[in-house]
């Protein structure tokens, strides 16, 4: 990745740690009562500082959080007989966890009906942060001119926020109904910048050794900054319960938007799965796509599985890896079609409370005018969650 995402993100950690250290706990605050957090101040290293710091350290409930690494590819890592092109290779990583001033932030945004009040004990709220380098290429790596009827060469190196905010499950007509809110900011950039180019070349020479050569990264898509918002909103439904059936099922139907100088579009997707002690989670998290780190309850058991499904579709108005920049022209660019279709299936592994792994293949429909079928990528997805 470029130093770009390094330097974003060792300030965006920064200033979560500051903020965390020194919000105080007001006695009119939003949080539950037993959630709240003295202050130890400076000023504050005698008698009662040191009984408030005494009080925090045996009334604050545990912290649950979460490190993500993810592993996007259509070559022969995650999709046996891939070849590169088009989307060709994504890595990244999150950070979650899950403080008290996540929760207080819910007080200053609006929610329907007041759902995810946080003075209300079946909320729970989560903030984290993302960092990902995305990589575009044609069909043909071996050719050094410009490739005007294909996919042009792109990558982006990205770090983003994000905030969560759910409601635990409540019965609504027979069925075990849960919501989520994901609110998300990214800021990276596209073109040479970004280490697409460094990046491939070094794995197809040390890596991917018989892999060919890509020749083509001088007709990339020119340097832009760019930023994009996402919105999503998840609703879980439980149709069977493990205590009743043996196994659950669950149906996830997930609608949003992304607005932003790199993207817009509109999507919606459903995820149906099965299993075997499902996480406290609205379904599969992937590399655009977090998972829901809001969970209130551990694993029951050392030991979950599921498998699922996810079909989706979204509306496009702009892709900057198809069409250019916003400001800046590029050596080459497509026309994108304006609907994109996606289906995906895997299989999801909890192993020792605090291990979750996931693997899938994802199909997508024609991207752009021109395009010769459908682009199919494996993904694997490794998570690992921890208290203190």
């Amino acid at each position: 990745m470029s130093g770009l995402p390094i330097r974003t993100l060792t300030s965006v950690v920064a200033a979560a740690v500051l903020a965390s250290l020194v919000l105080p706990a007001r006695a009119d605050d939003a949080s539950p009562a037993h959630l709240q957090l003295p202050v130890l101040t400076l000023a504050d290293t005698s008698g009662a500082g040191a009984k408030n710091l005494q009080t925090t350290e045996t009334s604050a409930p545990p912290t649950t959080n979460f490190a993500t690494i993810y592993f996007e590819n259509d070559g022969s890592a995650a999709h046996p007989g891939g070849t590169d092109k088009h989307y060709t290779s994504g890595v990244g990583f999150s950070l979650a966890y899950q403080p008290l001033w996540a929760r207080s932030l819910g007080k200053y945004v609006w929610s329907l009906d007041d759902q995810f009040n946080p003075e209300h004990q079946n909320a729970s709220f989560a903030v984290g942060l993302v960092a990902y380098q995305d990589m575009y290429t044609p069909s043909d790596l071996s050719r050094s001119d410009p490739i005007y009827n294909d996919r042009p060469y792109a990558a982006l190196s990205n770090g983003g926020l994000f905030w969560q905010r759910a409601v635990a499950p409540e019965h609504e007509g027979g069925w075990i109904h849960a919501t989520l809110e994901h609110f998300e900011l990214d800021l990276g950039i596209v073109g040479p910048s970004a280490q697409g180019e460094e990046t491939q070349k070094f794995v197809h020479s040390n890596i991917a050794t018989s892999s060919t050569r890509p020749e083509g990264w001088n007709n990339q898509i020119n340097d832009e900054f760019g930023f994009n918002f996402t919105y999503l909103r998840k609703w879980r439904f439980t149709l069977a319960d493990q205590a009743d059936q043996g196994i659950a099922v669950q149906l996830i139907p997930v609608a949003g938007f992304t607005a932003g100088t790199l993207s817009r579009y509109a999507t919606a997707e459903l995820v149906a799965r099965a299993g075997w002690n499902l996480p406290d989670d609205f379904g599969p998290g992937r590399m655009h796509e977090v998972a829901a780190f809001t969970n209130q309850r551990g694993v029951k058991s050392p030991l979950g599985f599921y498998v699922f499904g996810r079909m989706g579709g979204q509306l496009i108005e702009h892709n900057t890896f198809l069409e250019g920049g916003n400001f800046r022209d590029s050596p080459v660019t497509v026309t994108q079609n304006p609907t994109m279709g996606e289906l995906q299936g895997g299989l999801a592994l909890q192993l020792y409370h605090h291990v979750e792994l996931i693997y899938s293949q994802t199909l997508r429909t024609r991207e752009f005018e021109g395009q010769d079928g459908p682009d199919v990528y494996g993904a694997i997805t490794l998570t690992f969650s921890w208290n203190f």
